[in-house]
């Protein structure tokens, strides 16, 4: 095996042993506004994460436009992201699949009724 072949094997074990480690969760999703919302994310993981991109029903959302290095969440700890979009109304009573993907490519999603008041 050459030494370029064998510093790719090194950087994919590398890689994938982080995504082992890397686990996080939604854990609370607020409607603030026709536009705007509200998803706190729980990294419960051996890692620190870098929030890198998400996604609302299939769609890009414009939070990597906000935040383009992404946001770090530490071990144990959460973060409160706002998502203000106008390209999404979050509509009472609808359903919306949430998908929060980190830098390293591992994913969690949550699907989302927002609640209708008074109900």
């Amino acid at each position: 095996m050459t030494s370029a072949q064998q510093n790719s094997l090194k950087y994919e074990l590398d890689r994938a042993t982080a995504e082992a480690q890397e686990r996080f969760n939604i854990i609370s999703l607020v409607k603030l506004d026709q536009n705007t919302i509200e998803i706190t994310v729980f990294n419960y993981g051996k890692i620190d994460i870098n929030v890198s991109d998400i996604y609302i029903n299939g769609m890009m959302t414009n939070y990597h436009v906000k935040h383009n290095n992404g946001i770090n969440i530490d071990i144990a700890k959460r973060e409160n992201i706002i998502i203000n979009d106008v390209n999404f109304i979050f509509l009472n009573g609808d359903i919306y699949n949430i998908l929060v993907v980190s830098g390293r490519g591992v994913g969690s999603a949550y699907l989302w009724k927002i609640p209708v008041p008074g109900q």
